[in-house]
């Protein structure tokens, strides 16, 4: 049995894997918004588990889900950081953050930083839902959030694009037996591009959603990462190693978002040496 932490556990891939997970006797921590989201999963759920209930738009929501696993488990076996948001339009967030970069980036980035220590004690692993959505993404470092002239698909190709380039400057710069890995889950019929868009936008992620695979079958992966059957590598889908762009492979725009990142959350890691 395995203790895996599993954030956006209310719907889509996320309560997929939760379910999954706990039926196959593995001790699943999920963490959500939705307070009566997560009461209404209780009664699906076999012992053990925990449901921690948490807004993963505000750095210090974040920052208590993950104290209160540290104070309740001596280890982590797994950290799958999975929430995302795709907003229909700018929105904010309370520290002044577009909104997908504060969920779909900065939460991942500081959950990894916050559960390090314990992820430590198993040679834990971690995995973040990434997607080949980062494919058309460019990197602009005089612009890394989209807080003016906002896109919805620019917001997501680039979190998307974050999430490996994260990734891939965690396993080449920190200092610890902990490996990390994205995985595309391919497309998947969930809502998440429909429920906070309006018009003809929702219209369209919805009908892209329903081509995809259902949130069970996109488990696999995730599971194959977890119980050893896929070898450790830093970008998976479809039970395999995924190729991702040069972008993404660009050790300078890894190393610039990297301190980017640790500015904003004011975060500092243990390195490697030169």
């Amino acid at each position: 049995m395995k203790k895996i932490v599993i954030t956006g556990v209310t719907s889509g891939i996320g309560r997929a894997l939760l379910l999954r997970l706990n039926q196959e006797g593995h001790h699943v921590i999920g963490v959500a918004r939705s307070k009566e989201k997560l009461e209404q999963l209780k009664p699906l759920l076999k012992t053990p588990f925990d449901l921690i209930q948490a807004d993963l738009s505000q750095t210090k929501e974040v920052i208590k889900a993950a104290q209160k696993i540290q104070k309740e488990h001596d280890l982590i076996d797994v950290l799958i950081n999975n929430a995302a948001t795709v907003p229909g339009a700018l929105v904010v967030s309370e520290e002044g953050h577009e909104m997908q970069f504060q969920v779909n980036h900065l939460a991942v980035v500081t959950m990894t930083h916050q559960l390090l220590l314990i992820l430590e004690q198993s040679n834990g692993l971690i995995i973040t839902t990434s997607s080949d959505a980062h494919k058309p993404a460019k990197y602009h470092k005089n612009r890394i959030q989209r807080l003016k002239k906002y896109s919805l698909m620019g917001a997501y190709s680039e979190t998307k694009l974050y999430n490996l380039l994260f990734t891939k400057a965690f396993n080449r710069i920190v200092d610890t037996n902990i490996f990390a890995c994205a995985v595309h889950p391919g497309l998947v019929n969930t809502d998440l591009g429909g429920k906070d868009t309006k018009g003809m936008m929702q219209k369209f992620w919805r009908f892209l959603a329903r081509r995809g695979i259902t949130p069970e079958a996109s488990t696999q992966t995730y599971v194959d990462l977890i119980d050893g059957t896929l070898k450790h590598h830093d970008y998976v889908s479809d039970r395999k190693p995924n190729i991702a762009t040069m972008t993404a492979n660009n050790v300078a725009y890894q190393d610039h978002l990297w301190s980017y990142t640790n500015a904003q959350l004011n975060i500092k890691w243990k390195t490697k040496k030169a």
